[in-house]
This record gives structure tokens, sequence and C-alpha cells, in this order.
């Protein structure tokens, strides 16, 4: 779950987003100011479509 709230800084790497199923904490901040999404988006290997859902919508499914 990506949730990192700095545009140039990530925990995690563009490599493990590719390879990953991504859930995010809140889909409008984590676009907006998470390096992970940031950095892979100006990267061109990952787009906003391919978050999977946020917490919000993983709550409201019961499942993951």
């Amino acid at each position: 779950m990506l949730g990192n709230h700095s545009p140039d800084r990530r925990e995690c790497d563009t490599e493990l987003i590719q390879k990953s199923s991504v859930y995010v904490d809140y889909r409008d901040n984590v676009l907006k100011e998470a390096g992970e999404s940031l950095i892979s988006i100006s990267k061109g290997v990952f787009t906003a479509s391919a978050v999977k859902a946020d917490l919000a919508e993983l709550c409201r499914r019961g499942v993951m």
C-alpha cells in the first residue's frame, strides 16, 4: 500500500511498483503527493488507472 507524501521521495522503487498490485491510502493525495506514484508516472511505467483501490474502497468491499 502506497502512502508516502513527498513528491520527490519514495518508500519503494519503480521496479517494485511495476511488479505489484498497487493499493493506496487515499487515491487523490497519493496521485498528487506520493513519490512512488509520481516518479513512476514520470518514467512512463505507471498510470493513475493502475491503482487497484484505496483504503475506503477496500473497507467497503471487505476484502483485499
